[in-house]
This record gives structure tokens, C-alpha cells and sequence, in this order.
């Protein structure tokens, strides 16, 4: 996948995401934008030669890990300073959006590469590619559901399953 349909996935569905869960007054335009272009840097890996089957960022343990020990971390402080601390909240929010923003990331590799991704990278070094067989109805040489359609599907899906359980968690509080 391009850089510019990560970015633009990505910058939708944070902005989605940060709509459905009213965290936008504390986020602001800047911080959606460079969040989703940093989403978007992982690829840069590409660049290091490694075999597709030991990438280190096109995964869930990095994709889900390192925004949830950044979520912690940030919770952990703000709790120290007694939950007073705006930046710590904002950047809270950012970890546990950029979890989101990096499973799209990595559902939208799926469909679109050669090789696949290495998803349960460091325990398993298989790769998963949404596959072909996933394209359906076709009309003269055209997909009406194609798996680029099914993907994006999908990560809308999950951040509609945020909002939604961002809300029902809420109304527990």
C-alpha cells in the first residue's frame, strides 16, 4: 500500500475514532496529522533489507505493545501527579489511538502485498495476506467487493468497536 492511502486511512480513522469517543478537544488537527504520519513511518523498515518474514514493526506485538506500554507509562504518571495533568491525558489518548491507527497499517499491508506480513512476529514467522479469493461478484474483469474493499471494511469495523466500547466503559465510570 502507498504512503498516501496509510496516511489517509489513517487520519480517518483517528479522526473517527477521536469523534466517536469526544476526545477531539483534547487532540487538535496538528497532533491527529503527525500522529498519522508517524503511523506511516514504520515503513521505513522496508528499507533496512530484512526478510519480510522479520519485520519488527508490521506486527501485532509492536502494533498492540508499544502504544499500550506508552498508554501505561502515561497513566502510571498522570496518577502519580493525581490525574491533573492535561499533556499526560492527551498523550493517553494518543497511545491508545495509534494502537488503532497501526492495525490499520498493518490490515491495509495485508491486502496489498507481495509476500504478506509477519503478524505473530517474534512467535511465528508466518506471513498473512488477506487473500484473492476474497474478491467477489466479478463484472467484466471488475471486483464489486474486492479485498482492498474488505480491509477497509474491517478497520472501520474496529474503530467503530472502539467508540462503542470507549462509550460503554465510560457510562461504568
Amino acid at each position: 500500500m502507498d504512503v498516501l492511502f496509510h496516511f489517509v486511512m489513517a487520519f480517518a480513522g483517528g479522526y473517527v475514532l477521536l469523534k466517536g469517543v469526544r476526545s477531539g478537544r483534547h487532540f487538535g488537527w496538528g497532533r491527529l496529522f503527525l500522529l498519522s504520519f508517524l503511523v506511516g513511518l514504520i515503513d521505513v523498515e522496508h528499507l533496512t533489507g530484512h526478510p519480510p518474514e522479520v519485520v519488527f514493526t508490521h506486527n501485532l506485538t509492536f502494533a498492540l505493545g508499544l502504544p499500550l506500554l506508552l498508554f501505561l507509562a502515561f497513566r502510571y504518571a498522570d496518577k502519580k501527579r493525581n490525574g491533573e495533568n492535561a499533556t499526560l491525558k492527551t498523550l493517553q489518548v494518543c497511545s491508545l489511538v495509534a494502537m488503532v491507527l497501526l492495525i490499520g497499517h498493518l490490515l491495509a499491508d495485508m491486502i496489498s502485498g507481495i509476500y504478506g506480513i509477519p503478524l505473530l512476529f517474534p512467535f511465528s514467522a508466518s506471513l498473512f495476506l488477506l487473500p484473492y479469493s476474497w474478491n467477489l461478484i466479478e463484472i467484466n474483469g471488475s471486483y464489486v467487493i474486492a479485498t482492498e474493499g474488505i480491509a477497509v471494511a474491517l478497520y472501520f469495523a474496529l474503530v467503530f468497536l472502539c467508540v462503542i466500547a470507549h462509550k460503554r466503559f465510560s457510562r461504568k465510570e
